[in-house]
């Protein structure tokens, strides 16, 4: 999975040269911030409490289904907050054209953070092959999708940017 995600940086500079790159790399600071808001943690707390749980389904399931409760509602309020603040956000780090790149990526905190929950819940369960199975379709879909909507889209850079981030929301969502 880090091996994909690496060779996915070398094409992706090439495309997006320094500027575009630069865009790219100012938009994931603010990402990161609300994926802790929204589900840091969650994975490794709700496998933990699973766990503590192994011959009880009910008690497991509630756990889950508890978790992913509040997790929809804040990986939709970042989701939200990303979305409606792309602009203000943008021009507050000083490029507006990065604009596009966070309506393209906040989808995907709500999605992480959903997502968060089925890692735990199976981590619980001591399973880690959809872990591991969903990391790998993660970021291929993430390098695949990703550099083709940034060749798509190559004709401006603050859309090619749209593209890479958009090929991270996708990459989630499958």
């Amino acid at each position: 999975s880090k091996l994909l995600g690496a060779l996915y940086r070398i094409p992706l500079t090439d495309f997006l040269g320094g500027n575009g790159l630069g865009l790219y790399q100012m938009i994931f600071p603010v990402y990161a911030v609300l994926l802790e808001f929204s589900g840091a943690g969650v994975p490794n707390a709700l496998s933990k409490m699973i766990s503590g749980y192994e011959n009880n389904a009910a008690a497991e399931y509630s756990l889950f289904y508890g978790a992913k409760k509040r997790l929809i509602v804040l990986g939709g309020i970042g989701t939200l907050f990303m979305a409606v603040f792309s602009y203000p956000i943008a021009m507050a780090q000083g490029d507006y054209k990065a604009f596009i790149g966070y309506i393209a990526l906040s989808p995907s905190v709500f999605l992480v953070a959903v997502l968060s929950c089925y890692r735990g819940y199976f981590q619980g369960k001591k399973n880690m092959a959809p872990t591991a199975v969903s990391q790998i379709i993660e970021q291929s879909v993430k390098l695949a999708a990703g550099l083709f909507l940034v060749w798509i889209f190559s004709f401006d850079v603050s859309f090619a940017v749209g593209g890479a981030t958009l090929g991270v929301t996708l990459s989630e969502l499958i």
